[in-house]
Parts: C-alpha cells; sequence; structure tokens
C-alpha cells in the first residue's frame, strides 16, 4: 500500500468502523485463501470475482456477488466493504 493510500485510509478512519477497501478486501482474500486451502494459486479465482464484482459497482451497476454488502463513504465517495460481509462471503464461497 502506498503512502497516498494509506493516508487515505487514516482520515477515513475504516479500521475503526469495521470497513475494508478494494486493496485491504483483495489482501484479505490472497491471505485467507492461503490458509483454508493449501493451494498457491487458489485465491487468483477469489480476487478475480471480487475484482468483477467491483468494478461493475464502480459503474453504477449492479454487482454479481449479492452476499457481498459495501457502501459508499460520505466524504471520499468510496466504495468501502464490511469486514463481517466480506468474512461471511468468503465463508460461502
Amino acid at each position: 500500500m502506498g503512502l497516498r493510500s494509506a493516508l487515505k485510509k487514516e482520515l477515513m478512519k475504516l479500521d475503526e468502523q469495521g470497513l475494508m477497501t478494494a486493496d485491504d478486501v483483495r489482501h484479505y482474500l490472497k491471505r485467507s485463501a492461503k490458509t483454508i486451502t493449501n493451494s498457491e494459486y487458489a485465491h487468483i479465482n477469489l480476487i478475480g470475482r471480487f475484482n468483477e464484482h467491483h468494478s461493475l459497482l464502480q459503474a453504477g451497476l449492479p454487482g454479481p456477488e449479492q452476499g457481498l454488502a459495501f457502501e459508499r463513504h460520505r466524504l471520499f465517495k468510496e466504495i468501502v466493504y464490511p469486514k463481517k460481509s466480506v468474512e461471511s462471503w468468503l465463508r460461502r464461497v
């Protein structure tokens, strides 16, 4: 994560609110998929599905992953994901 991203994340106070940026979700999926399965490449499919979902949300279209809740940050208008939603989505996938 770059300096600009880290400062933006700190200003949005996402950790205190239990929210994750798209980069945080990707990192979480990569780390969690490796521990759930013993395959090095299991996270690639999950991250691909998430990227497709996130891109559609950014374009203003409904995403295919119905169980993955999101919200827009009030000030920065960035799409953020509740950590509990990401965890439950990962368990169902």
